[in-house]
């Protein structure tokens, strides 16, 4: 929900950065080593999120409105 705090946890086999479109915030994340995204979903919608360097989308965020 709008609002709300939201983390996404992942494990990546190579070294990569974790995107997550629409917010345009990412991390990179090492082999091996958990890595998180947190932020405020402050904007309602359907944000995909991907592995940018292999172009892998992996889900997406939706927000719902308050």
């Amino acid at each position: 929900m709008q609002g709300d705090n939201v983390t996404i946890n992942i494990t990546v086999d190579e070294d990569e950065e974790l995107h997550l479109h629409g917010y345009d915030v990412h991390t990179d994340l090492q082999k091996g080593i958990p890595g998180s995204l947190s932020l405020v979903a402050s904007s309602s919608g359907r944000f995909p999120f991907e592995l940018e360097h292999s172009s892998t989308e992996l889900g997406a965020l939706e927000v719902q409105p308050q």
